[in-house]
């Protein structure tokens, strides 16, 4: 380095540190505790009335005048949902 030039010197160097360093950190995992685990996460999960319109999302990526227009439009969306199934309902009967 002592015969290159600045310039080639402050280049070499930015390129010498710009390359990305992954590191992996490996975990033994036992499957048959993993397999039992899963199967009451699996329990839990409940199906949300008007989750095809967006109920349940995650709103926090919005700012707040978007993220209330969206729960006004959600909230319209599932009333009409509701009248929807009601209509259906009372035609099948």
């Amino acid at each position: 380095m002592a015969t290159m030039s600045k310039a080639q010197a402050k280049k070499k160097s930015v390129t010498a540190l710009s390359h990305p360093v992954s590191t992996w950190m490996w975990q033994l995992v036992d499957k048959s505790k993993k397999s039992s685990l899963e199967g009451t996460k699996e329990d839990k999960v409940e199906e949300v009335f008007g989750a095809e319109v967006g109920v349940g999302e995650d709103l926090s990526h919005l700012n707040k005048r978007r993220r209330r227009a969206r729960e006004e439009k959600i909230a319209r969306d599932v009333q009409w949902m509701e009248k929807v199934q009601s209509a259906r309902a009372s035609e099948l009967t």
